[in-house]
């Protein structure tokens, strides 16, 4: 367990609640591409896919990130 408040960690459970239900429902949208292939290249595809949301999640956290910190403190 971490050193979170109490009030941080509800927070933390929904954003984890949140991100998983949006990043599942954009997976299972991914889904019809792969429906017609057979079990090991729907397999395959499906874990390139999810590198290629991973690396989406982590450019989109870049961005926001610098934009944050450029933002004027006031």
């Amino acid at each position: 367990m971490t050193n979170q408040s109490v009030p941080e960690q509800l927070l933390q459970i929904s954003v984890n609640r949140l991100v998983s239900e949006n990043l599942g429902g954009l997976v299972r949208k991914f889904a019809d591409f792969t429906k017609n292939m057979e079990p090991v290249a729907r397999k395959e595809a499906g874990l390139l896919v999810l590198g290629m949301v991973e690396t989406a999640c982590g450019d989109f956290i870049t961005k926001m990130r610098a934009r944050a910190e450029s933002t004027k403190s006031v």
